[in-house]
């Protein structure tokens, strides 16, 4: 679920959430659905003409005739934790479809397109930091040592920073600005201070006068609920039953931020109507000062990521949209 997801997320049809759902590859092959009013619309490309068998042929001649010219040259090595061989990693030609299986040996084998030398070959394996290495043409004894990151969630963890701020060394913002800038305006950003959220747990009008309206601490005025679970869950990651929204502060009122996002390693869709967001949601919260960014993408070998394959299917959002409340 790589790039070619990434166009359906026009941004006009989809409003802020458009860049992470593309980052997360749940975008629809192209633009083709309008959830104003109106009934689903379809909007592919336009087409000068249909394509005839004759047009058909010649297209398969000429891709045919392409893939036989270009020319592949073997490359071969070994994945290992250092110590020993790593079985079953996931062994690509970065930001390619190019890739393998490391065998019981650790040993890999890729046909790589004769362009351009050297080449970035990365591996992963699910609980293994991403990591790559540099092959020249024609290599047999390319090395990639993956090592494992902690098999244990920390408790009381500092969260990274994720607005643009140059004295924050790895604030996300600084980088990601072309993710960062949606979401500052989409709805993940605003979970804690969204006027209606607020006006249905505390029982306030949008502008926070008390009394109006119904509210849920007015109906279960010695309890706090689970809300936070799902609006304020980084806060709420260990305590859930025990965090008021509307006294969280710093980091945590910025709702659901980049590094809770990216430290979900598993997901129970078991009883979502009794145990919503974290409370579903298993993490893996390094301990200082080992640093972990898990993602959709086995080839991000840029320190500190990790693959995770669920961060390509909906069961990643389900503990807080399955829209499943009170058993």
């Amino acid at each position: 679920m790589r790039g070619r997801w990434g166009a359906g997320c026009s941004g006009d049809r989809w409003g802020g959430e458009a860049a992470a759902m593309a980052h997360f590859g749940f975008c629809p092959p192209y633009g083709g659905l309008d959830f104003g009013l109106g009934a689903e619309t379809a909007n592919p490309p336009t087409r000068p003409h249909a394509h005839t068998p004759i047009h058909l042929l010649f297209l398969a001649i000429s891709v045919a005739a392409y893939s036989a010219d270009e020319k592949t040259v073997e490359i071969a090595g070994v994945v290992s934790d250092g110590a020993k061989p790593i079985a079953g990693a996931t062994v690509r030609l970065r930001t390619t479809s190019i890739v393998t299986t490391s065998d019981d040996q650790g040993r890999f084998t890729l046909g790589v397109p004769d362009k351009t030398w050297p080449v970035r070959v990365t591996a992963s394996k699910d609980g293994y930091y991403i990591r790559g290495a540099d092959a020249q043409k024609g290599a047999k004894d390319v090395k990639i040592v993956i090592e494992p990151y902690p098999a244990t969630d920390a408790a009381n963890f500092q969260w990274t920073g994720f607005l643009p701020n140059p004295d924050v060394k790895d604030s996300c913002g600084n980088c990601h600005s072309n993710i960062m800038n949606p979401w500052l305006k989409a709805g993940h950003a605003s979970s804690h201070r969204n006027p209606v959220f607020k006006s249905f747990y505390l029982g306030t009008d949008a502008h926070g006068k008390p009394g109006v309206g119904q509210g849920y601490r007015l109906d279960f005025p010695n309890t706090v609920g689970a809300c936070a679970a799902c609006h304020v869950p980084a806060a709420a990651l260990d305590a859930p039953w025990a965090t008021d929204p509307s006294k969280v502060k710093d980091t945590d009122t910025a709702g659901i931020h980049c590094h809770f996002c990216h430290l979900v390693v598993d997901v129970d869709l078991k009883d979502l109507g009794r145990r919503p967001g974290v409370l579903a949601m298993k993490f893996r919260r390094p301990p200082p000062p080992k640093r972990l960014f898990l993602g959709p993408f086995d080839d991000m070998d840029r320190g500190a990521g990790g693959y995770v394959p669920l961060y390509t299917q909906s069961a990643y959002c389900a503990p807080c949209h399955e829209a499943e409340y009170w058993g």
